[in-house]
């Protein structure tokens, strides 16, 4: 992980992934962090009929813009500073999505190795960062609204033996060697993935079958853990249980529904979606 991509959609959800980008920095030596500025989602042709509505969408982008880049500025200035280190090692850029292709979230998130966003929450239908995000071949870390503490020391890892679980494995090596306790999830009678974990302290996790997203989210949610879980690493396939250009958007799908029920960040595989669609 030595490229991050953070967007910032809401400025109210923005320091809490600005905070979680300098932990990032810390757990697994990021070398570069671009912090993009997204642009709303807008249905163009209804703006270019109503150009009073189109002015004020623009005027309401740049205020948003402009409150961004303060909070970028001032978590700059005065949190990520205090680092010595991150600031002399660390490339940090200020990137803004104009809905030009060339400066899209999508062209800024091909060349990360790691996504930092918002939890979808409940919204119809998909966001421009939902459809992007789960369309994507690389770890994408989920921070819940409003989140402010620090994740890292404990991990629940959860292993089926897919192979979106040992890419999850692969891309999350650094970040768990880094914690202090490690909590296995999988089905009873799967064989845990040992030597392809640190050598961190670990507990032991088993859940019958089906061994599905919504009962390991609810396990994940539920279960009394002597050291509760700061960070969930998912190594389910979340193309395979949700389809973003059905429109509905992953918060209102039985997946989404399922990841809200977390309450810790979550780093998941965004991988191409599936032709599956929930109602």
């Amino acid at each position: 992980m030595k490229r991050c991509l953070v967007i910032l959609d809401q400025p109210e959800h923005a320091p809490a992934l600005l905070n979680a980008a300098a932990q990032l920095v810390a757990l697994s030596g990021v070398k570069t962090l671009n912090i993009l500025a997204l642009r709303p989602n807008a249905a163009a042709k209804n703006m270019a009929q109503a150009p009073a509505e189109a002015y004020l969408f623009e005027e309401q982008h740049r205020s948003r813009l402009a409150a961004l880049h303060t909070q970028f500025c001032h978590w700059l200035q005065t949190e990520y500073h205090h680092a010595q280190k991150q600031v002399e090692e660390t490339e940090v850029n200020w990137l803004v999505d104009d809905g030009k292709k060339n400066t899209s979230i999508s062209s800024f998130a091909q060349e990360a190795d790691v996504i930092l966003a918002t939890m979808p929450q409940g919204s119809s239908p998909a966001s421009l960062t939902e459809t992007t995000l789960f369309g994507l071949a690389r770890p994408v870390l989920l921070i819940p609204p409003y989140w402010d503490g620090g994740y890292g020391s404990s991990i629940l890892v959860v292993w089926d033996n897919s192979v979106c679980a040992h890419k999850m494995l692969q891309a999350s090596r650094t970040v768990l060697a880094r914690a202090s306790l490690l909590h296995l999830l999988a089905p009873h009678g799967q064989e845990l993935p040992y030597s392809l974990l640190p050598p961190v302290m670990m507990e032991e996790h088993r859940l019958g079958q089906p061994f599905s997203l919504p009962r390991v989210m609810h396990t994940v949610a539920t279960a009394k853990l002597a050291y509760p879980a700061d960070l969930v690493v998912l190594g389910f396939d979340l193309g395979c249980t949700h389809n973003t250009q059905s429109g509905g958007g992953i918060a209102n799908s039985s997946a989404g529904a399922a990841l809200q029920a977390a309450r810790v960040p979550l780093l998941v595989w965004g991988s191409q979606p599936a032709q599956q669609v929930y109602g």
